[in-house]
């Protein structure tokens, strides 16, 4: 499992979890085979209005319901959307 967005946990969990009586995080959550083992943050050229998103993400942490092969979304509207993570940790399940 994957957070798209790692940092909303970090910054909400203690009210989140004190609201709720439990840790919650606010952000997309994938399931993955196999937990990142490097380091990655997405390029600055991939903002780029012309940037195919496939060749800046990584499809396997994206959330399953988006196609990067075939998706006419910009790198802006994945990231907007919670679909892709912008960077990713090393981490073990």
């Amino acid at each position: 499992m994957i957070y798209v967005d790692i940092l909303k946990c970090a910054t909400t969990t203690k009210v989140m979890a004190a609201a709720l009586g439990g840790v919650q995080c606010p952000t997309t959550q994938v399931c993955v085979p196999k937990c990142p083992s490097h380091f990655w943050m997405l390029s600055a050229a991939a903002y780029d209005p012309d940037a195919n998103p496939k060749d800046f993400f990584h499809q396997q942490y994206c959330d399953h319901s988006l196609n990067l092969t075939t998706t006419t979304w910009t790198v802006q509207e994945i990231l907007d959307a919670e679909l892709c993570p912008s960077f990713l940790v090393p981490s073990r399940s």
